[in-house]
């Protein structure tokens, strides 16, 4: 019990001084459904307490169908806009994280899926002619 209660003092403290950060993911289309060939925009911003999230950085990696197909970390300070597209039926994806000046993951306390994480994260998706997938 006493190992739980410190746990749970040292993370309130880190939330605490960090402010609260938050995702703001979308793409280009409303229901993020495409055809072969078209473009998907991803667009990402981080805030902090509502404001942007100037002092952070963001760490991507794009997806094609769970290949890696590219990752980088750029300034908070915009929007960020991934552009791509597939020439075939998938699953197109980004995961981002919140990284600090030191290049270390910020720590915060979120749901994910049901479970709680400690780190500031999120995963924002598109599908590329669904109708036409196939089971391998």
């Amino acid at each position: 019990m006493k190992k739980i209660l410190t746990a749970t003092v040292m993370l309130s403290v880190l939330n605490i001084f960090a402010g609260t950060l938050k995702f703001e993911c979308s793409v280009n289309r409303e229901n993020a459904i495409y055809k072969a060939g078209e473009k998907i925009i991803f667009t990402v911003k981080l805030t902090e307490d509502g404001k942007t999230a100037a002092d952070k950085f963001i760490q991507y990696r794009l997806y094609h169908d769970d290949k890696e197909m590219k990752k980088d970390k750029v300034s908070a300070a915009g929007e960020l806009k991934i552009e791509t597209s597939s020439d075939k039926p998938g699953w197109i994806y980004i995961q981002v994280w919140a990284k600090d000046s030191k290049n270390k993951f910020i720590k915060q306390l979120v749901k994910d899926g049901g479970k709680t994480v400690d780190q500031a994260r999120s995963i924002i998706g598109a599908m590329v002619e669904p109708e036409k997938l196939c089971p391998r």
